[in-house]
């Protein structure tokens, strides 16, 4: 959720998050083929929780 002075800066807030959203989406997936068994279901369930939230 955002709280902004106006709706500009709300939109602009809202799109620049989405970028690195993306981003960090990406490199979860690069750390869960690397990652251990156990450090990967915890990464997964992250990732998972990142994908629901991305609107």
């Amino acid at each position: 959720m955002f709280v902004c002075l106006n709706k500009v800066t709300c939109v602009r807030m809202y799109n620049y998050v989405q970028e690195y959203w993306k981003e960090e989406i990406k490199k979860l997936k690069a750390k869960i083929k690397k990652a251990t068994q156990q450090e990967a279901q915890e990464l997964e369930r992250r990732l998972k929780w990142m994908q629901e939230t991305v609107a």
